[in-house]
């Protein structure tokens, strides 16, 4: 539920398909962040759910062939590195989706580790997953820096 709620309604302004989200976008607080998204949540319809089964099957797909380890919030390439750093993942999914979220056709995305390590190496990309990480600011810079990678990136 966290990596679509900050799809829809995380960074600075709402998704334009849902402008009602307006009030609760994030701030700075994830528990209440999540608790308003799951109360808004039961208004969407099957062809929205179904859309959103899409977009995560894709995620998923793209990402299978990843070392789970390039997902770490770290630059270390240690292949003793396992972890995922939740807000890294999450803003790889946002920047990958975010301006797909209402595409018709949703499609496996070319996607590396390398790719991913480029945007570990983006300036303050890091910094806005290992500080704070629930920071009102630190939440949207780090959404910002990937969608702004990816997107510049033809992805």
């Amino acid at each position: 539920m966290r990596f679509f709620a900050m799809l829809i309604v995380g960074g600075k302004e709402t998704h334009p398909a849902y402008p009602q989200t307006n009030k609760i976008l994030y701030q700075n607080s994830i528990l209440s962040f999540l608790n308003n998204f799951a109360n808004f949540s039961k208004e969407f319809d099957d062809l929205q759910l179904n859309n959103f089964t899409k977009i995560w099957e894709s995620f998923m797909s793209s990402i299978e062939h990843i070392d789970i380890g390039t997902f770490s919030n770290t630059l270390e390439d240690n292949p003793k590195i396992k972890k995922i750093s939740i807000p890294v993942f999450e803003a790889v999914f946002y920047g990958l989706y975010r301006d797909k979220i209402r595409a018709e056709d949703i499609q496996k995305v070319d996607i590396t580790d390398q790719l991913i390590k480029n945007l570990k190496m983006v300036d303050g990309f890091l910094e806005a997953c290992n500080d704070k990480t629930t920071s009102k600011n630190n939440v949207n810079n780090r959404l910002k820096e990937s969608r702004l990678f990816f997107s510049m990136k033809g992805i």
